[in-house]
């Protein structure tokens, strides 16, 4: 019997210039982005993206679906960046929502699969969501994360200068494995509305 070939799925590539690390990157850029699905999990406590609460088992899961999609469908898709949402950064309790991009075809049914498989139970706080699209600004950060304020200043300057509003938080992505003497590689990225 003739094997079919697996199907790479890599949302980086599908979503051209959206995860760039180019120097044009480095200025604020409008991008029209389609509904995406996402796997993500909330965890409680004060908010630094170098110090990020425990989410392993989101990984833990998503290698467990690649597993199955591979198996089953065909398609071994790439993990995408870490992407964080938190609202209230000064508070001790704050809400860190933690965000991972996740093609289309992946379901609850088989999430919930996966979490019996990799973590032993069902953990209803990992959930997929779709977000819908719309308009994002965006600005790549590369250098000491304590300077990101910077780099967001400038983000919302051009935001304001171009006519446009920012609504909702702001996604922080991390693109760099880990941080090393403090140095990140980070899109900013903020949904925005013409005024």
């Amino acid at each position: 019997m003739t094997m079919s070939k697996i199907i790479k799925d890599d949302m980086k590539k599908q979503l051209k210039g959206v995860y760039s690390t180019g120097e044009k990157s480095k200025q604020v850029r409008i991008h029209e982005l389609p509904d995406l699905k996402y796997i993500v999990t909330t965890k409680y406590g004060r908010y630094d993206f170098r110090k990020l609460p425990d989410f392993k088992n989101i990984y833990k899961c998503l290698n467990r679906v690649k597993h199955y999609t591979a198996k089953n469908l065909n398609k071994n898709f790439i993990i995408g960046p870490t992407e964080v949402e938190c609202e209230d950064r000064a508070g001790d309790e704050a809400s860190i929502v933690i965000m991972i991009c996740v093609p289309d075809y992946l379901d609850d049914q088989l999430l919930q699969h996966a979490m019996m498989d990799s973590i032993g139970h069902v953990d209803h706080s990992i959930h997929l969501k779709t977000i819908p699209g719309g308009m994002f600004a965006q600005i790549l950060h590369e250098g000491t994360y304590d300077d990101i304020i910077h780099t967001k200043a400038k983000l919302d300057k051009e935001i304001m200068a171009n006519g446009y509003v920012s609504k909702g938080t702001c996604t922080e992505i991390n693109l760099a494995p880990m941080f090393h003497n403090n140095q990140c590689k980070t899109i900013i990225r903020q949904r925005i509305e013409t005024i």
